[in-house]
């Protein structure tokens, strides 16, 4: 086993949980501002998403958090820059979970079948051994 395919592999882990979500704050009114400008209706971009019509109004009003790959399809179908639909000051956090993103998906092709369930076994293993040692901190407190 390779250690640098291991770190890229932690690496790909914790960027998929950075990037849940993002902050409903202020999205959907720059969506909806983006989308009017273009004139364009909420039932055609709801079509390019596979959503319902209302499913994509409550993105609009803030009503639902939307994932990063959902906020980036928006932006392709509005032709805009996905950073111009983020809240002041997230966008060098974009640009940043983007590259890191896409580094990790092409790192994750690379290896093999046998290499990822090598991984998956030594990440379950390490959680086994995390639930373990809480048991014993929690033991220890008492």
């Amino acid at each position: 086993m390779k250690k640098s395919h291991f770190v890229l592999i932690r690496t790909f882990s914790v960027s998929l949980m950075c990037i849940n979500y993002l902050s409903v704050m202020q999205v959907g009114e720059r969506i909806k501002k983006y989308r009017n400008m273009r004139n364009i209706t909420q039932e055609e971009i709801a079509s390019n998403l596979d959503i319902s019509q209302r499913a994509y109004s409550k993105i609009e009003n803030n009503e639902v958090q939307i994932k990063l790959d959902r906020l980036q399809k928006i932006a392709d179908l509005l032709d805009v820059d996905a950073r111009l639909l983020l809240p002041e000051g997230n966008n060098q956090h974009f640009e940043k979970v983007t590259y890191s993103q896409i580094s990790c998906d092409k790192v994750v092709n690379q290896i093999s079948k046998k290499e990822q369930e090598l991984y998956g076994a030594i990440i379950e293993r390490q959680q086994t051994e995390i639930e373990y040692l809480k048991g014993i901190i929690s033991v220890l407190k008492s």
